[in-house]
């Protein structure tokens, strides 16, 4: 659901209480928790992150994207099977080193060129910004007068992905979804959005402390070329202690390049097919970002051109 659409209701829910009427069914979670470990943890999440939060996706809409139809529901599940708990924090794991940002030039910018299709994704990258990968860049928040931040900052990226992590919190087990699933537009969507640790049933702040919450993606376009749209959220009481290495592992990239996040992180993803290669775009912010950061970055997302 997109700001515009959102009852005054639903704009006063707390951080990612949308997300939990729309997770597709069928999406496997904790087993059985106790009705006392349930009443600790929604009780330590509120507390952590506030009641009065707004609804994560309201800073920002998603560019010229027509919802079509429902959710998806006849994509094949991953084939790894979904533990009841988690695997245990690896404290010996290395995390991956954090890449550093180069100052970029303002202007039409190559954001991506790979696939067999031999695609070209590019867009006009304000001042500010800084390269952080082959195909990503960021802009860090900004701040008050007092040299407060006032948000996470900005991040931009275009992506052919090698694998979408299981356990993004517990990625030292390599555990991914079906290969065979990410290699359509359709199913790689379907992938982003099944993370370990995510009930339907229950409320996001009673569900596993260390889990994404995602939107069910939904049939869109993106440029003129199919898509899938989806919400991916890392909570701002998300303890990266309890992770391997302290971070989070999304996903993988063919370039080798990982998709690392951090807590209070909303990316807005497209899965885009083009001509049957699918790539995703990733535009993420804080899930309080200043509507300056967020229309700058949705300036930056209506500027993306993809070529082939």
């Amino acid at each position: 659901m997109h700001p515009e659409h959102l009852t005054p209701e639903e704009a006063k829910a707390p951080e990612g209480a949308a997300f939990a009427a729309v997770t597709r069914p069928g999406r496997r979670g904790p087993v059985a928790i106790t009705a006392a470990a349930v009443l600790v943890l929604a009780a330590a999440l509120v507390t952590k992150q506030g009641a009065s939060d707004p609804t994560p996706g309201t800073t920002a809409t998603a560019p010229r994207a027509t919802v079509t139809a429902g959710p998806i529901d006849a994509v094949a599940p991953p084939a790894v099977e979904i533990a009841a708990v988690p695997p245990p924090l690896d404290p010996t794991v290395t995390p991956d080193p954090t890449p550093q940002p180069i100052a970029a030039a303002p202007g039409t910018t190559e954001l991506l060129r790979a696939g067999p299709t031999d695609l070209r994704v590019t867009m006009s990258l304000p001042a500010g910004w800084q390269k952080t990968g082959e195909a990503t860049y960021r802009k860090s928040a900004g701040s008050t007068g007092a040299g407060l931040s006032i948000g996470a900052g900005l991040s931009i990226g275009a992506w052919r992905l090698e694998a979408v992590y299981v356990y993004p919190c517990r990625w030292a087990t390599r555990e991914y979804a079906d290969p065979r699933l990410i290699r359509s537009a359709e199913g790689l969507a379907e992938a982003l959005s099944s993370w370990w640790g995510q009930d339907p049933n229950l409320l996001p702040y009673w569900n596993a402390p260390i889990a994404p919450i995602a939107r069910t993606p939904s049939p869109t376009t993106f440029q003129g070329y199919p898509a899938w749209y989806l919400e991916v959220l890392i909570p701002r009481g998300f303890d990266l202690a309890q992770c391997d290495g302290g971070q989070v592992h999304l996903w993988d990239g063919a370039d080798g390049a990982v998709r690392t996040s951090v807590p209070g992180e909303l990316s807005r993803l497209w899965v885009v097919d083009v001509n049957g290669d699918p790539i995703v775009i990733d535009a993420a912010s804080s899930s309080l970002a200043p509507p300056a950061e967020a229309a700058e970055l949705q300036r930056v997302v209506a500027s993306i051109a993809i070529e082939h």
